[in-house]
């Protein structure tokens, strides 16, 4: 994308955000909800939700990065309309839901299972807000 742009980083933003909300993270989130319909393994799909989220969160930092070190190069100021306010949400949300997904999977004994049900009852609705603004994001995009 480098290239088609003549240098510009611009064509790197609507790519891979488009790719880390639209594609992975939803199959992501997908993947975890419909997990009874095709294994029993509780385990494996929340290794595949894992993945897939984790995959989809660097297509989105990639995005942002790019976005804003092209304002940056063409000297453009940064959040100046809805579409990039909705998007800055989403994108500090996906970075606490990432960190709180991990800790979830990695630790998840050490606070005690009532604290653990809690947790992951915050992520899954904060996540639901995460992907409706990351997708409201896109869409303004357009």
């Amino acid at each position: 994308a480098y290239e088609a742009y003549n240098g510009s980083l611009f064509g790197n933003h609507p790519t891979f955000m488009t790719a880390g909300f639209v594609l992975l993270m939803t199959e992501g989130t997908l993947v975890v909800r419909f997990r009874s319909m095709f294994l029993k393994s509780n385990k494996l799909w929340l290794k595949v939700h894992l993945i897939i989220q984790v995959l989809g969160f660097a297509c989105i930092q990639f995005a942002f990065y790019s976005i804003w070190e092209n304002k940056n190069r063409m000297n453009k100021p940064h959040f100046l309309s809805w579409h990039s306010w909705v998007g800055l949400a989403a994108c500090i949300l996906s970075l606490g839901q990432v960190l709180g997904g991990l800790y979830l999977y990695y630790f998840p004994t050490i606070a005690g299972v009532k604290v653990k049900a809690i947790a992951t009852r915050a992520h899954r609705r904060i996540g639901v807000v995460t992907h409706v603004l990351g997708i409201a994001a896109v869409a303004f995009g357009f």
